[in-house]
């Protein structure tokens, strides 16, 4: 039961921040037919204005824009009392400093530290959010970054600009979004209740789309090195 216990505790963890990943709210669900904008190549790396690592307002975890990558780095921490670790021998390691978790043949090393009968651990999670890719492609378009990624045979599209040190991560999420891309969209279907709009903009259209500005958006401030 204690095993059970500890085995839970840290896999809440890692799943309440994986849940939140992208940190976006939606009521409505974007598909795009191909990825955006059309016609345009695709890069191979980020541009080196945006990348670095930025934080997020309220929380432990940071965005971090790599060469190929963008992931967030955030902290799982956790106690348990010395006098558990007999009975999760077959589990559990404690040895110079470090607590090791042992599950289906898998390791989790963890900085640990020994206060009385008290072990303290945390380790840093990363978690890869897009990765340049047949499936995640990046693209380019009047200052600003596409993010493209594929949900089964459609594409998820997200959109980066820079404002000085300001990271502006903006997505299409609700009604209104789709109030504002019907007329600009000559291909486009949505569903009867409005949760799924399916579309296929043109060049032309994308940048008109872009040109309004309105989306849902996170702000991340860039962190100073």
């Amino acid at each position: 039961m204690k095993k059970i216990t500890f085995l839970f505790f840290t896999i809440i963890l890692i799943i309440s921040c994986k849940e939140s990943a992208m940190h976006e709210l939606y009521g409505v669900e974007f598909y795009f037919k191909d990825a955006q904008p059309v016609m345009d190549s695709e890069l191979n790396s980020f541009p080196l204005k945006f990348r670095g690592v930025y934080k997020i307002t309220g929380q432990e975890r940071d965005l971090c824009i790599a060469d190929k990558y963008i992931y967030y780095e955030y902290p799982i921490k956790g106690s348990i009392n010395k006098s558990e670790l007999s009975s999760l021998k077959d589990s559990v390691v404690y040895s110079d400093g470090k607590l090791i978790l042992v599950e289906n043949g898998l390791k989790t090393v963890y900085e640990a530290k020994q206060k009385g009968d008290t072990i303290y651990f945390s380790t840093m999670i990363r978690d890869t959010v897009f990765g340049i890719s047949e499936n995640d492609k990046l693209k380019h378009i009047k200052g600003s970054l596409v993010l493209n990624k594929k949900d089964s045979v459609y594409w998820n599209v997200r959109m980066l600009s820079m404002q000085k040190d300001t990271l502006i991560w903006s997505y299409f999420s609700d009604k209104e979004d789709c109030k504002m891309l019907k007329p600009i969209v000559k291909d486009i279907t949505i569903n009867k209740d409005t949760t799924k709009v399916f579309l296929q903009p043109t060049r032309r259209e994308f940048v008109k789309l872009l040109s309004k500005g309105t989306f849902n958006s996170n702000i991340y401030i860039r962190q100073k090195e």
